[in-house]
């Protein structure tokens, strides 16, 4: 084989072979690009959901602390754009709380039974008097403070933006928890949860 001919066909070799040792070498590169793109995207949505479940519950605790009211608040707060679809849910034992500690005299002004924001240390007072230990109801086992807390705890089911990462784990499932002190009497729960991409 002519000397040029033997050099071409080498040259022509070791370009294929360089390409293809940059291929190997730049491919972990390209994932680790993209798993780092993937978790930028799971933070800020977590972010994005954390800030409006503080937003929602601190309203809601104004609001009776209901399912009803914290949907609203949640549609009212939630941004224009589209969203991950989540389930938020009232963590609280609330039937068991209205049991224990229902203000008898307000919920018959009220028409319903509802625990009373105020006066908190009276009541927690009046609980020992009957005598619970602790202070504790003896349905809820809690004490009067902690009925006065609205709790959340927001689902979320994120899909991946990364077709690879979709192929590992889809959806991603990131929970989010937050609580409040009520502002407002509290009713009892029609139901404890609702979805968040339902608006009507």
């Amino acid at each position: 084989m002519p000397y040029r001919t033997l050099h071409a066909v080498l040259s022509h070799r070791q370009r294929g072979s360089a390409m293809a040792q940059w291929c190997i070498a730049a491919l972990p590169l390209l994932i680790l690009g993209s798993i780092c793109i993937e978790l930028s995207q799971w933070h800020a949505t977590r972010q994005q959901f954390a800030l409006l479940a503080q937003r929602t519950v601190d309203a809601a605790a104004l609001d009776g602390g209901t399912t009803a009211a914290l949907r609203k608040h949640w549609l009212k707060n939630q941004p224009a754009r589209a969203m991950a679809p989540a389930t938020v849910c009232v963590t609280d034992p609330v039937a068991k709380l209205v049991a224990d500690f229902a203000d008898l005299a307000l919920s018959r002004r009220l028409g319903k039974k509802v625990i009373r924001h105020d006066h908190i240390e009276q009541q927690h007072q009046d609980a020992l008097k009957r005598g619970w230990p602790g202070g504790r109801g003896p349905k809820s086992r809690a004490t009067i403070f902690a009925a006065n807390l609205l709790s959340i705890e927001v689902t979320i089911r994120y899909r991946p933006v990364n077709p690879w990462v979709r192929q590992i784990v889809n959806p991603v499932i990131m929970r989010i928890k937050h609580r409040a002190i009520m502002q407002s009497h509290r009713p009892n729960l029609s139901q404890p949860c609702f979805e968040s991409d339902q608006r009507s």
